[in-house]
């Protein structure tokens, strides 16, 4: 659900719109589906503010156990971001987590849409970009440079000897 309100959030912010409601479809493994839509307190495009709303709409279903096939999240109500009216907020950590998603926005224009992503979206197991295109050398110097563990030891060729006799 995080990872889907982030699209949403960086698709309005690209446009310069802002979202006036949410709308959640979940489809499940018997083919029937259940909607539920929330409006936001204020039109916005902020990540946290529209991830916060769909788990409000997930958790008003209830779901326990359910097969669900898919999730479906649009935005609706969408206006101009500079037309949508926004309330004077005085929490400076507002101010600062909305300084942070602009300047994540400017560098994924920059570097692309895999640069910066929230924490929990983070796949461990997932290769590192400067990595994944290392090749076969790069694969074996990665396992040479890892520490001696559990008494194996790198060997020249690439494969790991036992130490532990």
């Amino acid at each position: 659900m995080l990872a889907l309100a982030e699209q949403i959030g960086i698709r309005l912010r690209d446009q310069d719109l802002a979202a006036g409601r949410l709308t959640l479809t979940v489809r499940y493994a018997d083919r029937s589906s259940s909607t539920r839509t929330r409006s936001l307190p204020e039109p916005t495009a902020h990540s946290p503010v529209l991830a916060a709303t769909a788990l409000g709409a997930l958790a008003s279903l209830g779901l326990q156990r359910a097969r669900v096939r898919a999730y479906t999240l649009s935005a609706d109500q969408l206006r101009p971001r500079d037309e949508a009216h926004q309330q004077l907020q005085f929490d400076p950590a507002d101010e600062r987590a909305r300084a942070a998603e602009a300047a994540c926005d400017r560098a994924r224009h920059r570097f692309g849409e895999d640069a910066v992503r929230p924490a929990t979206l983070a796949n461990p197991s997932a290769p590192h970009p400067a990595r994944r295109h290392a090749g076969r050398q790069g694969e074996q110097h990665l396992r040479r440079r890892s520490p001696a563990r559990d008494g194996q030891l790198p060997r020249p060729d690439g494969a790991m000897s036992d130490t532990s006799r």
